[in-house]
């Protein structure tokens, strides 16, 4: 079932009190069993507690400002103390790690990064604002926004505040962290306010950075083998520096260990470092790996070369700059010394390992289709350039298209030039054309599973697909296969972090799909309408089925004003968009006409519509229990109390994490005098509202305020309830049946037959319309709740009936009606 998920208000109006019906209000809390779903809202009153006790815990010994259970710990996570009295994790423990000590001027202090999610949540809304050409100051800033967002419901009630932390570049929070991503841009965009243009990027904890660690790649030796764990080697590393990563397959190598060492300069590290492991004293060596090492021990032309020089001499900085670690600036130097190459320097060598070391560099980057491009450039100019064509294949693989990877790694071992690589370069070729093979096969179980939606087989599936992208991580077919994956086994949130954490990786290798050569959409600038259509369609989607309609239906909507390029793919996906985007539209109509019937007192009519926006959906789980709540909340209304707890029985049936359910069946089952289930409900609603608190420790202190008051009021009704249950007072079977204490024996007969049939346990669930993307399995759990919950409740009709129909009791039951009665009135009027 879907768990571990809140639900967010739904804009729905409390019911008005029907004076007919005042004898039926209960004792305890009456005005809240009358309120709509999702739109509780707790009084001072409820919410405190008498004398001196504590309102957190309901304890009375201290005060709540003295409750050591309001605290926590950032340290060792505990709740019953602060940071400062924390005694496992003492802050004086919390001192930095020295590393690179052996070498000379080249020693810093390392900090483990801790994100603070207060400061993280908000610097996640904040966004760099650089102005590119013109000047401009902060108001402008701020009035640009302010005029480009005055239609955004978003940015209604939202003070835009820039603030200039140096020339030309001002920071600004935005109304929410994926409005900034909507803002980001690389392209300049013109003001409309103003003679300027401007670039927006998220905050990075590079801002205000002094410098940045360069970091390589190292054989490390004189590790004995006896000593190769894990922390050891990383002690190792941090004679010279920080380890960053070591590579497994070198762990137990008799010849060396590699490893990602970060330090100030990864051409000061030192050949031969001394250190002690135990009692005995060792010197290990670290070998820096290089592109070419061969190439980069040549001599280097002068830092200040200009534009003129030659292509070899571009090619020798970009040499240098790729061993240091800085690919930025590698690549322009290979980039200038292909584009200052020319013909009439006769031989095309160093073009050609231009071409070759500038796909290595994107190959770092991740920028693995521009590599492949200049892998295949290069062994255009000499085909017999071995190390151009493994590149291409290792390119081929990572991008996901396994059979042309198989293809080219089949070709390198087959060629004739195989011998002037070395053993390492061939091993990884035939590994190369291993994993190419076992991809292959993963991505062809894996899509038969997710086709025939095999519910059993899709986390098979998923574990497939994630081993196959670890290796091919630029697949955007993969990538796809993963999030819908996730969609069949309901993790959304999975989906949305998954599609908008890998977009930019996708767009920076992303290729048009489409087969029309000539559309306008095969330009490189604008290949990337494939790789965002399905993620913008399951992102969509995701919402839906968290039952978040208003999010889905804001998404889809900056879809239809973006500008995307136009093209085949493009065209033939807009269609399934549009189409989902009016039925979420329709289905938002539908239920705002209901909330609205409520408000206005017109119960019947609500009811219509919530049934009709039912009927229209069989996808989001969580918006039919949000509408079989509201309905329930109308039936409430019209003092039809079985349809009502029938309702609530099937919303929470549908979200087992529904609290507000919970909560309104507990106070329907109370208002006929269940007391006992009703108090079963609201343990239910306890152990909901405590699981809140523990997985949102992050979440805002009004947000945790609020379920702390829900909380409270929950332990005081079930307190409550449990007196109650205690006196053993009889249910009112008049209200169940829906009749007045004055009805007649045939009256009672015919109210048992049309609640007998209405609420039989066969019919119960048959409302329903099971959709394809729901599992066997979760569809079993939740006809067996409705069924459970449908037996009880056809119980209590049952035993209404039988205690109305025995003339000794129905006397007893009529004396105790005008019992009820007389009391709430009495409560009315003292009111």
């Amino acid at each position: 079932m879907n768990s571990g998920r809140k639900h967010g208000k739904e804009e729905e109006p409390e019911i008005p009190r029907n004076p007919q019906q005042q004898y039926q209000i209960p004792k305890v809390e009456e005005k809240q069993s009358l309120q709509p779903a999702d739109q509780t809202e707790l009084t001072s009153k409820q919410n405190s507690t008498s004398g001196n006790g504590s309102e957190c815990r309901d304890l009375k010994n201290h005060t709540s400002e003295n409750c050591d259970r309001r605290m926590h710990c950032e340290l060792c996570g505990l709740n019953n103390h602060t940071s400062f009295q924390c005694k496992r994790e003492p802050l004086w423990n919390c001192a930095p790690e020295l590393c690179a000590a052996q070498v000379t001027d080249q020693s810093f202090f390392y900090i483990d990064e801790k994100i603070d999610s207060r400061g993280s949540k908000e610097k996640a809304s904040t966004a760099i604002i650089s102005v590119v050409s013109g000047s401009v100051t902060a108001k402008q800033i701020e009035n640009e926004f302010r005029n480009q967002t005055c239609n955004d419901t978003r940015c209604d009630t939202w003070m835009w505040n820039a603030k200039q932390i140096s020339e030309n570049k001002f920071s600004m929070r935005f109304p929410n962290a994926r409005m900034v991503q909507d803002w980001r841009c690389t392209r300049p965009q013109s003001m409309r306010t103003a003679e300027a243009q401007f670039v927006v990027v998220p905050w990075s904890p590079s801002i205000g950075a002094k410098g940045e660690l360069q970091h390589a790649w190292f054989k490390v030796s004189g590790i004995p083998p006896d000593q190769r764990s894990l922390r050891t080697i990383a002690k190792v590393g941090g004679l010279v520096g920080k380890t960053l990563e070591i590579d497994e397959k070198t762990r137990y190598r008799d010849d060396y260990v590699r490893m990602r060492i970060a330090c100030r300069d990864v051409t000061q590290v030192p050949e031969v470092a001394e250190s002690s492991l135990g009692l005995f004293i060792y010197d290990f060596f670290f070998e820096r790996e290089t592109v070419e090492p061969a190439q980069a021990q040549q001599p280097v032309s002068p830092v200040g070369a200009s534009k003129m020089d030659n292509c070899e001499t571009w090619r020798l900085r970009g040499n240098e700059a790729y061993a240091k670690g800085r690919l930025t600036e590698a690549d322009e130097c290979y980039t200038n010394g292909i584009d200052s190459f020319s013909p009439n320097e006769g031989s095309r060598k160093a073009l050609m390992l231009c071409y070759s070391n500038r796909a290595a560099t994107r190959m770092s980057q991740g920028k693995m289709r521009g590599a492949l491009s200049d892998c295949r450039k290069a062994t255009d100019i000499d085909s017999s350039f071995l190390k151009a064509q493994v590149r291409t294949a290792k390119c081929l693989l990572a991008l996901g298209d396994v059979e042309e990877a198989q293809n080219a790694f089949e070709m390198c071992l087959k060629s004739n030039y195989l011998s002037s690589l070395d053993l390492k370069t061939v091993k990884e070729v035939s590994d190369g054309l291993q994993k190419a093979k076992k991809i292959s096969d993963f991505i062809l179980r894996s899509k038969e599973y997710l086709i025939k939606k095999a519910f059993d087989k899709i986390p098979s599936a998923l574990q497939m697909i994630s081993d196959a992208l670890s290796i091919s991580k630029y697949s955007d077919k993969l990538m796809a296969m993963k999030a819908e994956a996730l969609l069949l086994l309901q993790r959304y949130e999975e989906v949305i972090r998954f599609c908008e954490e890998t977009l930019y990786i996708a767009e920076r290798n992303s290729v048009c799909l489409c087969p029309d050569k000539n559309s306008e959409g095969n330009n490189l600038d604008n290949n990337t309408c494939s790789v965002k259509l399905w993620r913008h369609h399951l992102i969509a989607k995701s919402y839906f089925c968290l039952g978040k309609l208003e999010e889905a239906h804001q998404f889809l909507k900056k879809y239809e004003q973006m500008k995307v390029t136009k093209c085949r793919c493009e065209k033939q996906s807009q269609e399934s968009i549009s189409s989902f985007s009016m039925a979420i539209s329709e289905l938002m109509r539908l239920k705002a006409a209901g909330n609205e019937a409520f408000q206005s007192g017109k119960y019947l009519e609500a009811v219509e519509y919530y049934t009709t926006a039912l009927l229209s959906n069989s996808e989001s789980l969580r918006f039919l229990a949000v509408c079989f709540c509201n309905r329930a909340a109308a039936y409430q209304a019209m003092g039809q109390i079985l349809d009502a707890i029938a309702d609530c029985s099937l919303a929470i049936a549908l979200d087992a994490d529904y609290s507000k359910a919970f909560s309104r069946r507990s106070s329907l089952y109370e208002l006929i005098g269940d007391h006992d289930q009703a108090a079963n409900d609201v343990h239910r609603l306890i152990a909901l509202l405590e699981k809140q608190l523990q997985e949102n420790m992050s979440m805002p202190l009004e947000k945790t305020e609020s379920i702390r008051g829900n909380l409270n009021q929950a332990n005081l009704r079930l307190s409550s309830l449990k007196l109650d249950a205690r006196k053993e007072v009889s249910s009112n079977m008049y209200l169940i049946l829906g009749i007045e204490p004055s009805s007649s024996a045939v009256d009672i007969k015919k109210a048992y037959h049309k609640a007998a049939l209405r609420h039989h346990p066969d019919k119960a669930g048959k409302f329903l319309v099971r959709s394809e993307n729901i599992s066997d399995a979760v569809w079993r759990e939740i006809t067996n709740e409705i069924r459970k919950d449908a037996d009880y409740l056809f119980k209590i009709i049952g035993k209404a009936y039988s205690m109305l129909s025995d003339p000794t009791i129905l006397v007893f039951c009529v004396y105790l009606s005008i019992k009820v009665c007389f009391i709430s009135n009495s409560k009315v009027m003292l009111r």
